[in-house]
């Protein structure tokens, strides 16, 4: 009874997004957490997991449960709540004392600052190189005065489709 209080007393002080699934994959326990960003209430304890109506990034979160369970112990991958906040999703299989596969664990982890940081540092480099290009552009035609137009025809030959084109070079004798 003890280890029950303790383990309901850290569920609710913990401020992450944490489902408890058992080996069927119903809702055992989740975090207060849990409400805001899946919106779980206390009536889904029962319930299969993938009878909830989750966040479209948590579409095939039966596949990912069975993949889990069957091959790999653990999966880590981005998603957004309904909110639109980024979470890391971590599944895991939940472990006995005895090490025997008893459900699964599904905790959200809050990367919403870092995405946010990450997308705005991104526009920055963007606008850093955009700014960079025109200084760039900018200089190359400070450097280059405009080519006047040929005034001397002589020196331009037009051919017989009417293109124009230089005249061929010319040599002239050595020292003179």
């Amino acid at each position: 009874a003890q280890s029950n209080n303790d383990l309901s007393n850290l569920l609710a002080s913990v401020k992450m997004p944490i489902v408890l699934l058992d080996r069927q994959l119903r809702i055992r326990r989740f975090t207060p957490a849990t409400v805001q960003a899946l919106n779980l209430i206390a009536g889904d304890v029962g319930r299969p997991i993938c009878d909830v109506k989750l966040p479209p990034d948590f579409h095939d979160l039966d596949e990912v449960l069975a993949h889990v369970s069957r091959d790999v112990g653990s999966f880590e991958r981005e998603v957004r709540d309904w909110s639109g906040r980024w979470h890391l999703l971590r599944a895991r299989q939940y472990r006995t004392e005895d090490d025997k596969a008893d459900g699964m664990v599904l905790v959200l982890v809050d990367i919403d600052a870092l995405k946010r940081s990450g997308r705005a540092l991104a526009a920055s480099e963007a606008s850093a190189v955009s700014e960079d290009d025109r200084s760039y552009w900018a200089f190359q035609k400070a450097r280059r005065p405009e080519t006047p137009p040929v005034k001397d025809k002589a020196r331009v030959r037009t051919p017989p489709n009417g293109r124009e084109r230089a005249a061929p070079c010319r040599l002239s004798p050595r020292g003179g």
